[in-house]
C-alpha cells in the first residue's frame, strides 16, 4: 500500500495541459477507490487494493480502447479529407486542361474560318486553269489530227479499214 501511495504522490501535474487534467482525474478516482477499499470489510488491505487496482486497470484499458477507436475515426476522416482534396485537385487540373483544349479548338476554328474564303478562291482559280488546259489540249489534239490528214490522206483510209 505504501508503494502505491508513493507512486500517486510522486506524479507531477501541470494544470494547463489536457493530459495533466486527465491524469489528475485518474489519480483522484484511484485515491477514491483506494479509500473505499480501505473501508470495506471481509478482505485484508492488500487484497482490496489489488481488486481496486484491477478495476482501475480495466477502466483504463477501456478508456484507452475508446481513445484508439476515436483516433482511428480521426485518421479515417483525415484520409477521406485527403482523398477529397486529391479528387478536387484532379478535377481542377482536368478543368484547366479542358479550358485549354477548348481555347485551342476555338483558335483553330477561327483560323479555318479565316482561311476558308482564301482556299475557296484558290480552288476556283485552279479549276479555271484546269478548264483552260483541257480546252488547249482539245484544241491541240484537233490540230494534230488535221495535220495528220494533210500529211497522209491515205492513213485515213487505213485507219478506216482497220476500224472495220
Amino acid at each position: 500500500m505504501g508503494v502505491w501511495k508513493n507512486a500517486v504522490d510522486g506524479v507531477e501535474m501541470n494544470i494547463f495541459s489536457d493530459e495533466d487534467i486527465l491524469m489528475k482525474k485518474s489519480v483522484s478516482s484511484i485515491e477514491g477507490l483506494l479509500g473505499k477499499a480501505r473501508e470495506g470489510l471481509g478482505c485484508n488491505g492488500d487484497e482490496k487494493i489489488s481488486i481496486v487496482l484491477l478495476e482501475v486497470l480495466k477502466e483504463e484499458h477501456a478508456a484507452c480502447a475508446a481513445l484508439y477507436i476515436e483516433l482511428e475515426k480521426e485518421r479515417s476522416a483525415a484520409a477521406a479529407a485527403t482523398a477529397v482534396d486529391e479528387a478536387m485537385a484532379m478535377i481542377l487540373r482536368l478543368q484547366e486542361e479542358k479550358a485549354s483544349v477548348e481555347m485551342e479548338a476555338r483558335k483553330n476554328q477561327r483560323v479555318i474560318e479565316e482561311k476558308s474564303p482564301y482556299d475557296a478562291e484558290e480552288m476556283y482559280i485552279l479549276k479555271e486553269i484546269l478548264v483552260r488546259r483541257e480546252r488547249e489540249k482539245h484544241f491541240l489534239e484537233n490540230e494534230v489530227e488535221a495535220y495528220r490528214h494533210l500529211i497522209c490522206p491515205e492513213n485515213e483510209q487505213l485507219a478506216g479499214d482497220i476500224g472495220d
